[in-house]
C-alpha cells in the first residue's frame, strides 16, 4: 500500500468529516490508481477516520445550523456526495423539528425586513425565491410567508 497516499488521506480526513465519494475524488486528484484508492478507503474505514454516518450527521447539523440551509437542499447536496439513502433519511429527521421552524421563521422575518421591494406581491415574491434558494419546502414558505403577511 502506498504510504504517503494514504498518510495524506489520513490527514485530509482527520482535517474534518469527509465521506467515501469525497475520498475517492481526492485519491483521483492525488493520482493514485482505483485499486490502491480502495485500499486506502477501506484501512481508513477499518480505522474509524471515514464514517459516513459520523459525516452525515455532521454535514446536517453545520449546514442547518451555520447556512440555516432547509431540508431539501441538504438532502440534494447529500445525494450529490453519493451518502447511502438509507443514512441520508436517517439524518434529515433527526434535524428538530421546532429548531427547524424557528430558524425558517427568523432567516425569513430578517429578509422580509430587509427587502427594499414597495410592492408586497413582489417582495413576497422575492422573499419565497430566497427561501427556496435556501433549500425549503414550498409549503414551509407559504406557511411562513403567509404568517409574515398578518403582521
Amino acid at each position: 500500500m502506498n504510504e504517503t497516499g494514504y498518510e495524506k488521506l489520513l490527514r485530509w480526513c482527520l482535517y474534518r468529516e469527509r465521506c467515501i465519494y469525497e475520498t475517492r475524488l481526492k485519491c483521483k486528484e492525488l493520482g493514485i490508481d482505483a485499486e490502491e484508492t480502495e485500499k486506502i478507503i477501506s484501512r481508513l474505514i477499518q480505522e474509524n477516520y471515514l464514517n459516513e454516518i459520523r459525516f452525515a450527521t455532521q454535514y446536517v447539523q453545520s449546514k442547518s445550523a451555520i447556512k440555516k440551509w432547509g431540508r431539501q437542499k441538504i438532502l440534494f447536496e447529500l445525494k450529490r456526495k453519493k451518502v447511502d439513502p438509507n443514512i441520508i433519511e436517517q439524518v434529515i429527521s433527526s434535524i428538530e423539528d421546532e429548531h427547524y421552524q424557528e430558524t425558517l421563521f427568523s432567516l425569513a422575518e430578517k429578509k422580509w425586513n430587509n427587502l427594499k421591494e414597495p410592492h408586497r406581491d413582489k417582495k413576497k415574491l422575492k422573499l419565497r425565491a430566497y427561501l427556496h434558494q435556501k433549500g425549503y419546502s414550498n409549503q414551509e414558505i407559504q406557511a411562513v410567508i403567509k404568517a409574515l403577511d398578518k403582521k
